[in-house]
């Protein structure tokens, strides 16, 4: 008479009230749960990482090590920055020409 039948085992995870049962549903809703955590966690993830990249990309483009920032200008092409270690970049080609 207004019961649901009883369901085994791992179905009742997935059975859910019936408004006019007079229940409050507090069961997760999977699939909301995981499209939250993959957009929040895309947000934070951004909110993270993306100034890291823009400082490394902007030093780089200055003439620093994107490690440290320290000034490679007068350094010889390939060599490693001398206050950290980490490998200077490559000088990219200019429409075509290297410098």
């Amino acid at each position: 008479s207004g019961q649901s039948p009883a369901q085994p085992g791992f179905l009742r995870l997935f059975a859910r009230p019936k408004p006019q049962d007079g229940v409050v549903p507090y069961y997760p809703i999977y699939t909301g749960l995981a499209v939250d955590s993959a957009v929040y966690g895309a947000a934070w993830w951004w909110m993270l990482a993306v100034p890291g990249l823009i400082r490394r990309a902007w030093r780089r483009r200055r003439g620093q090590c994107s490690a440290c920032g320290y000034d490679l200008r007068g350094l010889r092409d390939g060599a490693v920055c001398p206050e950290c270690g980490a490998a200077a970049p490559q000088p990219r080609p200019v429409d075509g020409v290297t410098p």
